[in-house]
């Protein structure tokens, strides 16, 4: 049985006003799996390198052995058990917003996918269950677009799996991502714990508000309005409000941002990352303005420039 490897990249949820419903995939950062068959099929074993090793479990916790025994499951591989040395190269950040275990869930199934041959619908529906293991519930905005590239929109999601159309991102309309470092945030369960400090119940006004925000990032996508696609990404009502709370500095750093020239400005996935959307060739004021702001903030702070991922077949 022949060796098997996937990868899966950063990805930025959300963007603004598609909450949950939406992500891109960016070349920012990557996670890496190599699955090499054992003899002893009842056996797993793991290996973590890269530059997030030291912040992920190498335990019987890990996502990707998590992930890997779901698959097993699920879509077993025919007849027989099956035993794997995993290797895991964790380089996408831990806890900060940009899709960190929804990158090891999809380079775990893109790996495995070349021994199972599962339908694409099911390989989502395990991605789907495999982030629940890290946030507490079901949801598909970060690893289905890890899994497939691109601008991922997610409609039923009360299905499982859920019915989803990719897109392509722009190609001139680059991601500006602020990324604090290891040490300056607190990733004991935060995903889990940045989604129960969300209100649990919205007014009518502030839902119609939000839903014409989220179309008009998607018909600005249709017709390529740049502009307009910066406002709707901007906005991110009482989600952005509440979450802001976490962020230091975040208000001032949008600010500076849109001032710098970004199209628009928010919070990637659950935070503390932030991203700005910039036209190509305009993102050095942009990158500044980051900067300059979580220079007063963050004693480890990373901005990278990033493109969306063209998209690829489940």
């Amino acid at each position: 049985m022949r060796v098997l490897e996937g990868v899966g990249p950063s990805t930025s949820a959300n963007l603004g006003s598609l909450f949950d419903i939406a992500g891109v995939a960016v070349n920012a950062f990557y996670d890496k799996v190599r699955l090499e068959p054992l003899e002893d099929e009842e056996r797993l074993e793991l290996r973590v390198v890269g530059r997030e090793a030291a912040n992920v479990s190498r335990g019987e916790a890990n996502l990707a052995l998590r992930t890997l025994r779901l698959a097993l499951k699920e879509c077993p591989p025919g007849e027989g058990g099956v035993g794997f040395s995993v290797l895991l190269e964790k380089n996408v950040p831990v806890g900060r917003g940009l899709g960190s275990s929804a990158a090891t869930v999809a380079a775990v199934l893109r790996a495995y996918r070349g021994l199972a041959h599962c339908p694409g619908e099911k390989i989502v529906s395990i991605a789907g269950r495999a982030e629940g293991l890290v946030s507490g519930s079901v949801h598909y905005d970060n690893v289905v677009p890890s899994l497939v590239g691109g601008l991922v929109v997610m409609g039923g999601i009360d299905r499982d799996p859920p019915v989803f159309h990719v897109f392509e991102w722009p190609r001139d309309v680059l991601f500006v991502l602020g990324v604090p470092g290891a040490g300056e945030v607190d990733r004991e369960e935060k995903t889990k714990r940045m989604r129960q400090a969300l209100p649990q119940e919205y007014s009518f006004k502030e839902m119609t508000v939000y839903q014409s925000y989220g179309a008009l990032l998607l018909t600005s996508l249709f017709k390529r309005d740049l502009e307009s696609l910066g406002k709707a990404a901007s906005y991110g009502g009482v989600i952005e409000e509440v979450r802001s709370r976490w962020i230091k500095g975040y208000w001032d750093m949008k600010k500076k941002a849109l001032e710098a020239g970004a199209l628009g400005f928010n919070i990637s996935g659950a935070g503390p990352s932030v991203f700005a959307l910039v036209k190509r060739g305009e993102e050095q004021p942009v990158r500044d303005a980051i900067e300059g702001v979580a220079s007063k903030h963050y004693g480890e702070y990373e901005v990278v420039v990033a493109e969306a991922l063209e998209p690829r077949e489940l």
